[in-house]
């Protein structure tokens, strides 16, 4: 086709998907990240090992740096069972939450989604 030619229709294509960010530091950032989406409380998920380690302490310190209130559920099980599910859900349950951080590996991950489904779709039992 030369310069002159014309088309008589034209392709296009997206492809979207989430942020991914990589290197030294990122994690200092997700206080002011969360902050920018309007976030004001935030639960942040993990387990019982992890919640001691570097990870969640600069999450918690990020959040608290931005002025944003946190609760930590820190009994997300590696081998989750039906009782630890609904420990989640039911922590997630207790107060009302506009963001979710999971902190850890897949089953903080699952745990916090199962949370966030059941918290905005299940009804609050008292």
């Amino acid at each position: 086709m030369t310069p002159t030619e014309t088309i008589d229709h034209e392709y296009a294509f997206e492809i979207a998907g989430s942020a991914v960010r990589f290197g030294a530091g990122v994690t200092r950032e997700i206080g002011s990240d969360l902050a920018d989406l309007g976030a004001t409380k935030v639960l942040v998920m993990s387990d019982p090992t992890v919640s001691r380690l570097p990870p969640v302490q600069t999450v918690l310190e990020s959040l608290e740096s931005s002025g944003i209130a946190f609760a930590l559920f820190d009994r997300v099980r590696v081998e989750p069972t039906d009782e630890s599910f609904r420990d989640a859900i039911a922590f997630a349950g207790r107060d009302t939450y506009d963001a979710f951080v999971a902190v850890g590996g897949y089953m903080a991950r699952l745990q916090c989604c199962e949370s966030i489904v059941a918290e905005r779709h299940l009804e609050r039992r008292e």
